[in-house]
């Protein structure tokens, strides 16, 4: 999936696109579902050098009710070039 995302910097691109990939980590309905996404934008300076990966995870809860946990991180993916220091 990708989308177009705005962006509100004063220099650089206006706008960049956002890979998104999703991997299906646990399936069991009668246990618990986790789902990890990873966000790459390879179009600002930089992008291709980093990932966030979001897992969500969603178990049964008390009530017949659904919780879940959301948490994030940065991922370095490539060696960044030394020319283009990060910002």
């Amino acid at each position: 999936m990708s989308y177009i995302k705005p962006l509100n910097g004063s220099i650089g691109p206006k706008q960049t696109k956002c890979l998104l990939t999703d991997e299906n980590a646990h399936v069991d309905f009668d246990d618990y579902v986790c789902v990890i996404t990873t966000t790459r934008t390879p179009d600002v300076p930089s992008g291709s050098a980093f990932a966030v990966r979001t897992k969500t995870s969603m178990t049964w809860a008390k009530g017949n009710s659904c919780r879940v946990v959301v948490t994030t991180g940065d991922r370095k993916s490539t060696r960044l070039n030394s020319s283009h220091p990060l910002d």
